[in-house]
């Protein structure tokens, strides 16, 4: 009893701070969630042997593994990746094999892979824990199999930024597709950490004047290892984003998250802007609490489109 009244009142001062930050001031809303960076892995995809070059999806894939041990021991342990960093690196190779995501086998990660090996091998080592969830555009032009269909949780849409926004809310581990067309292999995986966004002029729609930003973990450059007392250091890295509205008509919606990188030493991709393609969520089956956190937050966003919508067509 004690426990379940602990667990609700945390829930209820999430609830404060979040209705704190969806609407600071009268005339904006700012959308601030995130993660704990600390709680991630930093394997680097350049010290996996052989195919460290076009490994972003095995390594972004275990550090987020990483995290869902320390955010869910219970749950997880230390099943998924281990807990050293050669334990980190096995697992990637494990990944990149051709039973999960046949990164080896094709040069690259092709986004229905990713998604099917992470399913493929999270169910494998800790069954009937995982949930799944998604937004996905296979911008790589490589379809779903008969042996690889469609997700019956994936949306074929382009990621939104409230899909985004809502899973960080959730504390879901949450792997980005960033697409950058001309470029091979197009296709480049990092691991999600947090969402920021001041919706200046309060219309819903993210400018590229608002500095809204995603902050992730990037295999190219994903942090140090232990200092001499032991502590890890992931390191958080940044890109800004925005919406680019399509023509009607399009197929997978009327706009997309366009993606700028602004980390610098992370090699040709630091000045070459993309769009994200595809965001694939997991997380173990939420408690009560959680649930009851996510629908009043989901709720309080609802309530404020309505008012949006009836202040523009009063104006």
């Amino acid at each position: 009893m004690i426990a379940q009244m602990l667990r609700w009142f945390i829930s209820a001062a999430c609830l404060l701070g979040l209705f704190v930050s969806v609407n600071p001031k009268l005339n904006a809303a700012v959308y601030n969630a995130s993660l704990d960076v600390n709680l991630f892995g930093y394997l680097n995809q350049n010290d996996i042997p052989t195919i460290g070059g076009f490994s972003s999806a095995p390594t972004a894939s275990v550090n987020a593994y990483v995290y869902l041990q320390n955010r869910f021991p219970g749950i997880y342990g230390t099943s998924l990746a281990g807990t050293t960093y050669s334990n980190w690196n096995r697992t990637a190779q494990s990944l990149a094999g051709r039973n999960y995501m046949d990164t080896a086998n094709n040069g690259t990660t092709f986004i229905r892979d990713q998604i099917y090996g992470n399913v493929s091998y999270t169910n494998a080592t800790v069954p009937n824990v995982n949930v799944f969830g998604g937004q996905t555009i296979l911008a790589d032009g490589f379809d779903w199999t008969p042996d690889r269909p469609q997700p019956p949780f994936i949306q074929q849409v382009y990621p939104t930024w409230q899909s985004l926004y809502f899973a960080m809310l959730q504390q879901k581990a949450i792997l980005i597709d960033i697409y950058f067309p001309g470029l091979n292999p197009g296709t480049h995986t990092v691991t999600g950490t947090s969402f920021y966004w001041n919706d200046i002029d309060d219309d819903g729609l993210i400018e590229l004047p608002e500095g809204a930003v995603i902050d992730f973990i990037d295999p190219l450059d994903p942090g140090d290892g232990p200092d001499p007392q032991g502590n890890v250091r992931p390191k958080r890295s940044f890109g800004r984003v925005y919406e680019e509205l399509l023509p009607p008509g399009t197929v997978g919606g009327d706009r997309r998250l366009k993606f700028i990188y602004e980390t610098p030493g992370t090699g040709f991709r630091s000045t070459s802007e993309g769009y994200i393609a595809s965001v694939f969520y997991i997380h173990p089956v939420p408690e009560p609490s959680s649930i009851a956190v996510f629908s009043i937050g989901v709720s309080g966003w609802y309530l404020r489109s309505l008012g949006r919508k009836k202040k523009s067509k009063d104006l």
